[in-house]
Parts: structure tokens; sequence; C-alpha cells
């Protein structure tokens, strides 16, 4: 799958599991490196938990050891930024890492998809 391919199944699960959730993300704030401003931080928050942990909760029962590759396979980060290690305990890189920046290009761009297409009503 192309990092496209990922984005596009993450938006498609957010359609199904919070819809409207495009209309929540400030993408002047967008920074998949922030757990709280990523996509499903911005779409999922609760104000009780974050919405990166309702995401985490609904996708993989909470389990953290699954959360690179859950995370990476849904588009909500990059497979080489995944990674951990001593370099990199959290999800690695920086707002400005290009890896991150083309996936915050292909994210706004399914957002804006969402946005400009009319809800079809019966």
């Amino acid at each position: 799958m192309t990092l496209q391919d990922n984005v596009r199944k993450g938006a498609t699960w957010l359609d199904g599991f919070a819809p409207g959730w495009e209309s929540k993300i400030d993408l002047s704030t967008l920074d998949l490196h922030s757990s709280v401003r990523c996509v499903a931080g911005q779409a999922l928050n609760t104000g009780d938990q974050s919405g990166y942990g309702v995401m985490m909760e609904a996708l993989r029962g909470g389990s953290h050891v699954l959360g690179a590759i859950t995370d990476v396979e849904y588009g909500f980060t990059h497979p080489d930024v995944a990674m951990r290690g001593p370099q990199n305990p959290y999800s690695g890189g920086s707002p400005s890492d290009p890896r991150l920046v083309e996936l915050v290009r292909l994210w706004t761009a399914e957002i804006m998809i969402r946005r400009q297409t009319p809800e079809v009503t019966p």
C-alpha cells in the first residue's frame, strides 16, 4: 500500500467511526508529530481522553505494542517515523520532517475532499 492508500484507509475509518470528523480539523495547526494536534487528536478529542487515545482504543484495544503498525496502516504516521529506538522514543521526526510534511499534505487533501462534498440526504 502507498502512503495515500493508508491515509484513505484512515479517513474511511474515521468516516464510519466519527462522521463529520473532517470539520473538527484545524488545518493551520495540523501536526502529525503531536498526539493532540494530529488528525486523531483533533477529530476524536472527548475532553476526558485525547483523540489519539480514543483512536488507539478503537483500533487496537488500547495496546501500545501494536501502535506503530496500526498508525502506519491507517496513515496516522509514516512507516520510517514509526520506528522506535533510542533516537526515536515515541513517534520520531518533527513537524518539519519531510516524511510527516508529505502525510500532512495527503491528509489535507482528504479533508478538503470531504469538506467540499455535500452530504446526500434521502
